[in-house]
């Protein structure tokens, strides 16, 4: 009997002791941010990230039992800084954080001129703040040396003039006490390389094997198929017609032709999306010395014009041959097709005359 009390039994009994502990408690230690975005579930936020296997465990299982009240949690950031029970962490997360975030949705296919209109009129920055931090050297440099995406523009021979190309659009909550800008790019940053480039990274890097099974002459690097992905970003919202659109640009590219885009004009003139109204384009369509007008330009224009998402990125990767080599909208946004030239000028007449 005596046995069982000898020290490495009682170091044994010590060490099963804590592990029951360990087991039993319903407090957690938790200090962090723990991020809900709209549609997502506890188990998408990182909220299990720091915990035990142990703790993990218990909490989704008590988290099981409480599925109808977690459907009120609302998307936002919400602060985490003591050790809380169970019921207290869903007590955190159906109130509004203690530290406050400021809310800015970045919308898709705005440039880098609608986001910085957009900061200025919500009182956030001063006009231009944002563009002139995008396009600081030194700022550029720093992020070049954390994405390996962005090192692959200058690897590939680009001058990579601003981040704005990479700045994904959505929904962001920034702590108002620190640098607003400098947190809003990194957010940005890190969604782009969760969104588009660990998906779809190697088929970007591959387009070119894609474009040669396909029979077409012409090549892509990463950075010119981000081109053509900003540019259907603003021209066309359904994904079905995106792929189509990718197509006819890459039948015109392979022959030869200009894009013929008109979307891309104003980004050479500086402007919002609210600015770019069909007279000022109708105005400045014949101007050869804009580089951004794809009626004058033989190739592509110097630089994306807005931000992309994946599904614009998508349609580019998944363009095949097609028939058709133009295509136009009518007055209720409805896409037609054309073969050829002929064809689409009968469709000019019948939807836009």
């Amino acid at each position: 009997m005596n046995r069982f009390l000898r020290p490495w039994w009682l170091l044994l009994y010590i060490l099963i002791a804590v592990l029951l502990l360990r087991w039993w408690s319903s407090s957690i230690n938790l200090e962090q941010t723990i991020e809900i975005k709209e549609w997502w579930t506890i188990a998408q936020s990182g909220l299990y990230d720091e915990l035990s296997r142990l703790q993990r465990y218990r909490l989704r299982r008590f988290l099981r039992g409480e599925a109808e009240r977690l459907t009120a949690i609302a998307p936002w950031t919400y602060w985490f800084d003591w050790s809380y029970s169970f019921e207290e962490i869903i007590e955190v997360f159906l109130q509004w954080p203690v530290q406050q975030y400021t809310r800015i949705t970045i919308l898709e296919w705005w440039s880098s001129f609608d986001t910085d209109v957009h900061l200025y009129q919500q009182w956030i920055a001063d006009f231009w703040a944002y563009r002139a931090f995008i396009e600081n050297q030194d700022i550029i440099d720093r992020y070049v040396q954390r994405y390996p995406f962005l090192a692959q523009v200058v690897s590939e021979h680009w001058s990579l003039s601003s981040l704005e190309w990479y700045l994904f659009p959505d929904t962001y909550f920034i702590d108002p006490e620190l640098h607003f800008i400098d947190q809003l790019v990194y957010a940005q940053l890190e969604e782009f390389r969760k969104r588009i480039r660990v998906p779809y990274g190697d088929q970007i890097v591959a387009i070119n094997d894609r474009l040669q099974t396909l029979w077409f002459t012409f090549s892509l690097s990463s950075y010119e198929l981000l081109k053509l992905a900003a540019i259907i970003e603003k021209e066309e919202r359904i994904p079905a017609n995106r792929v189509r659109i990718a197509s006819v640009f890459f039948n015109r590219l392979n022959d030869g032709m200009r894009i013929d885009a008109d979307i891309s004009l104003c980004y050479g003139l500086w402007m919002t999306h609210r600015q770019c109204t069909p007279s000022v384009i109708g105005a400045h369509v014949r101007d050869a010395s804009n580089p951004y007008n794809t009626r004058a330009v033989a190739w592509l224009w110097p630089t994306p014009i807005s931000s992309v998402t994946p599904s614009s990125i998508r349609a580019v990767l998944d363009a095949v041959r097609s028939e058709y080599y133009y295509y136009l909208h009518d007055a209720s946004g409805q896409i037609h097709f054309a073969r050829t030239l002929s064809e689409h000028n009968n469709n000019i007449s019948k939807y836009l005359r």
